[in-house]
């Protein structure tokens, strides 16, 4: 089967990519850009490394990927939408696999392959359709997950189901321990779909009628942790799945703003402070809560590569 994969540099995008290409021709590969309200703000530290990496990238990249295989590779973005066409047209794809995607597919690229396009979404269809459903699951506290592989007409996340999978996330998952477990559920899913189109016998199940809300896009400074309400169990756990996307505690100021806040452990016990604020004691710093204490540490990205090259953090 001849596939063009479109998706973005992270575990999500690059877990199904990779069982695809073990088993089936990709033929070409579109790495979509992010929403003009994700792109980070010039002339800042984090802009430059963010900038860096995705220029200098040879570990894990789409653009790298496609090098090792010699697939033709475009960068997708607002305004080059229209080269799309063109671009598939060359190719001859007989299937579009998407896993992440920040723009509708319209229909004059979904006509060109033979067996339109399919997307990888990461929940229960028709639950948290939509660009942001990884935040909501994690704001309303569900228990039960999901990964979705359906076929893609012109709506948001609307095409009929070929495979789905749900699983338990326990409470206080990391996201990005979450996103390994729900890439490897979506990696071997998305296979199984393209090699069940490819032999005729994918069944697409048209999605039940619903009135789930859409899994909208979330701006860093909504305050939308009830202190007042939650228990302390469920803020650890939103706090613990939702930082890439927002920035519901006012935490301390770093040193050139390098590393990310993380919330570690939780401390229970009476805590007469003032919900949802930072403050220090002698074990550090940690964010008050009714019941007890979340406690902080830095998450410095270097620290990540030390351990990913098997070397110890300092």
């Amino acid at each position: 089967m001849r596939v063009v994969f479109v998706g973005k540099n992270h575990e999500f995008s690059m877990a199904p990519l990779k069982a695809i290409g073990e088993h089936h021709a990709v033929a070409g590969i579109v790495e979509s850009g992010p929403r003009a309200s994700q792109q980070p703000k010039p002339f800042t530290l984090k802009f430059l490394l963010s900038s860096c990496k995705q220029r200098f990238a040879t570990h894990d990249s789409l653009r790298s990927f496609a090098q090792e295989i010699n697939a033709p590779y475009m960068y997708l973005y607002t305004k080059n939408r229209a080269d799309l066409v063109g671009f598939l047209r060359k190719i001859k794809p007989e299937l579009i696999c998407v896993a992440s995607l920040s723009q509708l597919l319209q229909r004059e690229v979904l006509d060109i392959p033979k067996h339109g396009a399919i997307n990888l979404h990461p929940s229960l269809l028709p639950k948290y359709r939509g660009p942001f459903p990884w935040f909501w699951q994690y704001y309303n506290y569900e228990k039960q997950w999901g990964v979705t592989v359906h076929a893609i007409d012109e709506g948001q996340d609307t095409g009929p189901i070929i495979k789905q999978e749900a699983f338990g996330m326990e409470t206080g998952t990391d996201i990005a321990d979450a996103i390994k477990i729900v890439s490897q559920i979506g990696a071997r899913l998305m296979l199984e779909a393209v090699n069940e189109i490819e032999a005729g016998t994918a069944v697409r199940k048209p999605q039940p009628q619903h009135q789930y809300p859409k899994a909208r896009i979330v701006l860093r400074d909504e305050q939308l942790l009830e202190w007042d309400t939650w228990e302390i169990e469920r803020a650890w756990h939103f706090l613990r799945g939702t930082y890439p996307w927002l920035d519901s505690v006012e935490y301390p100021k770093r040193l050139f703003n390098l590393g990310t806040w993380r919330v570690g452990e939780v401390e229970r016990g009476k805590c007469s402070v003032l919900p949802g604020k930072v403050f220090k004691d002698h074990r550090g710093y940690f964010i008050a809560h009714r019941e007890g204490k979340l406690r902080l540490h830095i998450d410095y990205p270097w620290g990540r590569w030390m351990k990913r090259s098997g070397a110890s953090e300092i």
